[in-house]
């Protein structure tokens, strides 16, 4: 990124009055290149992504989340329309789901 950019970007950032504190210092720091890790609790997966995190294929996921009355299936609306899988939620999800299979006929 250039400098002039870098410097239109910043007044446009200190000037605008909907923008708090906390925020602004976030923003500064992004633009100075100091981006921080997104903590697995906050990820928010696509389907295709959610699917490939179980281990499943896309269409088993759809499957299992249209079966299942688990709410930790259920995806987050982000935006209007615009529909994510919360990774802490399905890591809870596969948590309480793997159990063993085998069972003993007498």
């Amino acid at each position: 990124m250039s400098p002039e950019l870098k410097r239109t970007i910043a007044t446009l950032i200190a000037a605008d009055p909907s923008i708090n504190p906390i925020e602004r210092t976030t923003l500064f720091r992004a633009l100075d290149g100091d981006i921080p890790e997104a903590r697995t609790e906050d990820r928010m997966l696509t389907a295709r992504a959610a699917a490939a995190y179980l281990g499943i294929s896309t269409p088993t996921f759809w499957r299992l989340r249209r079966e299942s009355c688990n709410p930790l299936l259920h995806p987050v609306e982000v935006k209007r329309g615009l529909y994510r899988y919360s990774q802490a939620r399905l890591d809870a999800y596969r948590s309480k789901t793997i159990e063993p299979t085998i069972r003993l006929v007498p």
